[in-house]
Order: C-alpha cells, then structure tokens, then sequence
C-alpha cells in the first residue's frame, strides 16, 4: 500500500523487505533424538529438518523425556480411567494415589496449622518423570495395589470389568 506505514515490530507473517526474515512460528517441535556426548543427534529424516532450521549459537529450550510404548501406556491409562470411573475419581487422582499406594511419593512437611504435619506428594508417572521400565514396574506395583486393596471396595460389577481389562493386558 503507498504511502501506508508499517510496524517498527517485524512481523513474523510479513514478507516484505523490512521483515525478511524467514517464516518461523513459535511451535514446538515433538521428534526424536540419539543421546551423544554432551550432545542431541538428530534420529531421523523429521528430526534432522527441524535442526535444518536452527542456526549455531541458537538457544532453544529442550523437554527431555524418555521414549514409552504408547499402546501399553493407553492400556495403563484405561484401566486407571475405569477406576476412576468406578471410584468417582478423577483419572489423575487414580494415578496419584496408586503413586503414593505404592511408595513413589515424597513425604512434605507441612506449615503450623494444617490438618495433617506432613503430606505425601505424589511422583509423576509421565513419560519426563518415568522411562519406559520404570513405568512397567510402577504398572506391576499398582496392578498389584488394584487387585489386593481396590477391587474388593468396588460394586462387583465394576470388579469385574477392571479384572478383564488387567488380564487382557499381561506383560
């Protein structure tokens, strides 16, 4: 447009000459990496164009976690979603509480004044706070807590169903 003036900001959408730059959006990118010493390796053709696009001396921010296989994570959270559902809980309420039911919970003390003097937090069971073996065997603890301490609280029915769900899951 003549005569028109633009903005002293660059804009990121803008491809005149004042803001030849080029198109980059703030998004995250979710690929894979091989660990090396003191370095992130791209793993594949995905992962090698996302680094096509940084410069050396970039600063970027990394969210490191491990790699788990999704389907039996699914399964996991399905059965923790049917507790819930049979409980009345929340699925996140299920997974915290099966944390602390089996020992993966830090014991916080608490301020003068609250009802209890220490607090136990749970850990988390994301792919950033547990790699894939470390989750199966938080799985194989809850599962255990499931059948020993849970299902004798639940309406049979609901019982039932959590056991055909455990069993058709077997490591």
């Amino acid at each position: 447009m003549r005569g028109a003036r633009h903005s002293p900001t660059p804009s990121p959408f803008c491809r005149c000459h004042l803001c030849a730059k080029p198109l980059v959006l703030n998004m995250p990118e979710r690929v894979a990496y091989n660990v090396g010493k003191h370095a992130l390796l791209p793993a594949n053709d995905e992962s090698r164009a996302v680094m096509a696009g940084l410069k050396v001396g970039d600063t970027v921010h990394v969210e490191v976690y491990q790699i788990r296989d999704q389907k039996f994570s699914n399964c996991v959270n399905t059965v923790f979603d049917r507790i819930g559902k049979a409980k009345g809980m929340r699925v996140r309420n299920v997974r915290g509480m099966l944390a602390i039911l089996t020992g993966r919970a830090d014991l916080v003390a608490m301020p003068p004044g609250f009802a209890w003097p220490v607090c136990p937090i749970p850990h988390g069971t994301g792919p950033r706070d547990m790699n894939a073996v470390q989750f199966e065997v938080f799985w194989e603890d809850s599962r255990e807590v499931v059948l020993r301490d849970i299902l004798p609280t639940l309406v049979p029915e609901d019982a039932a169903d959590i056991v055909r769900m455990i069993e058709s899951m077997r490591l």
